[in-house]
């Protein structure tokens, strides 16, 4: 959730810059991304107010949790295109496995 949480506040901190921006950030998400946009904006509904509406996508299978790691670090790589991006997590120690986990991958 802390991930989920900050993606949100990205989203919201990229809709009050100019459109140029907006438009670079929206490029690089969905380019970076591809299809695989849809398995975020199932996570963090308020992305479609950058990429759009996307077809909703779910990850299954072995390899679901190795996937997930790579999304986000595309997503991040693709925020990151504009202007440097630092994650802070505070209270790691009450981070569920699964944050830290992505949080270590990117």
């Amino acid at each position: 959730a802390p991930l989920v949480t900050a993606m949100t506040e990205f989203v919201y901190l990229v809709l009050e810059r100019d459109e140029e921006v907006k438009k670079q950030i929206k490029d690089g998400i969905l380019n970076l991304l591809g299809n695989d946009i849809g398995i975020l904006t199932m996570m963090v509904p308020a992305l479609e107010k950058i990429v759009g509406e996307q077809q909703p996508r779910n990850l299954k299978g072995p390899d679901a949790q190795d996937r997930l790691k790579i999304i986000f670090q595309k997503f991040a790589r693709a925020c990151a295109s504009t202007n440097p991006l630092v994650l802070l997590m505070d209270d790691v120690q009450w981070a569920d496995r699964g944050s830290l986990e992505l949080f270590e991958a990117m």
